[in-house]
């Protein structure tokens, strides 16, 4: 109920007793007068605490990217209609100043400063986890808990875990990614490989590898961040130091330095929704990591024109998939308006506007409801986005495995500074060969110990 809601019917409830005092005159005793003045003065105590509320109501400052605006308009314009009564004032920044506008609003949140709700982009320019285990975000468990609109179940299944720090829900994940490279039938045959043989990150790093050992190219296109997807996190934490297992770590960053000077680079091509997958099916690479819902099923499609597309789950070495989260929302732990906050929150969880947001972003939607809605169309859609391209029809069963793959992540993350800068920069000199395995691992060890205890 708003507070125009509760204070008319305060309002009405002691004009209701005034009345009936002057109807009753003389006939009330006077201890029975005394006790319905108190309890008017009560209701008065109570009309008198409200406008504290009313401050808190008053304005909700909402804090994203003005790219974001137009894919959370659903949701926004849906939180109008329910709560007409609140103004919504919302902060944009400029994604040319992306980077240094997060930095500014980290600094501000570690002062207890800004918006009540934020809603971050998440791409490796920031570090979440720090700021959850700093408490700069409300704790969301118990308005999840007593919202009875609110059904986790609605929600695809690990995806919101991401949010989750200590036992307690601090963020909530609105968009994710699910990695999963992109090869064919004919260069699994080159290989002398099943995809049975490559079920693991480690495994396909290693193949990478003695590809390129072998004189040929390895990527079709760069941007394989793989150490998101080997194991344990790279980060603890909460124990503060390095959560992966060393000897992971070092088999996959060696598998690595033998392709690093390509891992970066992109072929051309004439169309990157479909392009990249005819040029696997040509034999002019062997991998491509797809970077949208999108150019998965548009290049697959490429792919399809003269060969079988085929999908290589990245897994972990306990065999889990990995979401990535990219789009998420924060209440301010100091926020007094927590309440609408955490409304407008639920309203851009919505099926409609989950639908809405990932529309035009190729991410997948947080919403079970809503990802249903995108894969049944996608298939669809990508035939008319490449048109007059050179595609193929997806064979039976593709659609229905990648879409069993993004429904049912085995766990997911938060791409943190520490993965895309830190720990890249500190271990280039051993992907160039000017230092050893140890001497960068322990160099990135220290660094994490100082970093997450800061």
């Amino acid at each position: 109920m708003s507070y125009n809601e509760i204070r008319n019917q305060v309002a009405s409830l002691v004009s209701l007793f005034n009345g009936f005092m002057s109807w009753k005159g003389g006939k009330m005793r006077r201890w029975k007068s005394e006790k319905t003045c108190s309890l008017i003065l009560g209701f008065a105590l109570l009309s008198s605490i409200l406008p504290v509320n009313a401050q808190e109501e008053a304005c909700l400052n909402l804090w994203l990217s003005d790219s974001e605006v137009a894919l959370c308009e659903d949701g926004i314009e849906e939180f109008q209609e329910l709560y007409p009564e609140v103004e919504l004032e919302i902060t944009t920044y400029l994604g040319d100043d992306r980077n240094e506008e997060i930095q500014r609003m980290h600094t501000r949140l570690m002062a207890g400063e800004g918006p009540d709700l934020l809603l971050f982009t998440s791409f490796g320019g920031e570090d979440v986890y720090k700021l959850m285990k700093a408490q700069v975000f409300a704790p969301l468990d118990e308005w999840m808990e007593k919202d009875d609109n609110w059904n986790r179940e609605e929600y695809v299944e690990n995806v919101l875990d991401a949010g989750v720090f200590g036992g307690t829900q601090y963020v909530m994940p609105l968009r994710y990614q699910l990695p999963t490279i992109l090869t064919t039938k004919g260069r699994l045959e080159e290989l002398g490989k099943t995809k049975e043989e490559l079920n693991s990150t480690l495994s396909i790093l290693e193949e990478m590898a003695a590809i390129k050992e072998s004189g040929k190219r390895v990527f079709a296109s760069g941007g394989f961040v793989y150490i998101l997807y080997l194991g344990d996190p790279l980060v603890d934490y909460e124990a503060e130091g390095i959560g992966i297992d060393r000897e992971l770590l070092e088999r996959a960053a060696t598998a690595y330095s033998k392709v690093f000077d390509e891992a970066n680079t992109i072929m051309d091509v004439d169309s990157f929704l479909s392009g990249y997958g005819r040029e696997l099916a040509a034999g002019n690479a062997f991998f491509y990591l797809p970077p949208s819902i999108d150019e998965t099923i548009g290049n697959a499609m490429g792919a399809a024109a003269s060969d079988i597309p085929v999908l290589l789950p990245l897994y972990t070495e306990d065999g889990l998939t990995t979401a990535e989260v990219n789009f998420y929302g924060g209440i301010r732990a100091n926020s007094e308006n927590k309440e609408n906050a955490w409304n407008l929150l639920r309203c851009l969880m919505g099926e409609a506007s989950q639908t809405k947001m990932i529309e035009e972003s190729g991410n997948l939607p947080v919403s079970k409801a809503a990802l249903e809605a995108t894969f049944a169309e996608k298939e669809e859609q990508m035939a008319i986005y490449t048109e007059g391209s050179e595609t193929g029809e997806l064979p039976e069963g593709f659609m229905e495995e990648f879409q069993s793959l993004a429904e049912h992540p085995g766990r997911s993350l938060f791409i943190s500074s520490v993965c895309m800068s830190d720990f890249y920069n500190t271990m280039t000199p051993f992907y160039q060969g000017q230092k050893s395995f140890d001497d960068c691992y322990t160099e990135f060890e220290n660094f994490v110990k100082i970093y997450t205890s800061e």
